[in-house]
């Protein structure tokens, strides 16, 4: 969730991330968890996510789950985990999504030109001679 904060934190060069929450659910948790890993992996932190209600986690800048607890399994709720202290610099963090509007933009010039071709072929064919 909201990569643009988390990204100002991969670009800060900060190490570890805490990032509180509160899920509604399992699904949302599953959700969220998901989403966590691969801020920390895109950003080269270790994120603490402490949880009310959900998954709380430990994850390294690599992405592996270092501990966890889950609010809707069991009652112990206290977790303990050694987290990295130095976080990895990754090129995401540096770059952020330009890749990804770099593909946005030419798939759209791709689409143009393939359009313009198709309605060409179709001026030539009306106007062709029978």
């Amino acid at each position: 969730d909201f990569p643009w904060l988390v990204r100002q934190a991969g670009r800060a060069d900060v190490d570890i991330l805490m990032l509180p929450t509160s899920d509604i659910g399992p699904t949302e948790a599953a959700y969220h968890d998901d989403m966590a890993v691969m801020r920390a992996i895109e950003n080269g932190v270790s994120i603490l996510r402490p949880t009310r209600l959900g998954t709380s986690l430990a994850i390294d800048p690599y992405g592996r789950i270092l501990a966890s607890s889950d609010y809707f399994v069991g009652d112990e709720q206290t977790m303990l985990a050694t987290v990295p202290t130095a976080g990895v610099r990754t090129p995401y963090a540096v770059v952020g999504d330009v890749v990804a509007w770099a593909s946005v933009g030419a798939a759209v010039v791709g689409g143009g030109v393939l359009a313009a071709s198709a309605l060409r072929r179709t001026a030539r064919r009306r106007t062709a001679p029978r």
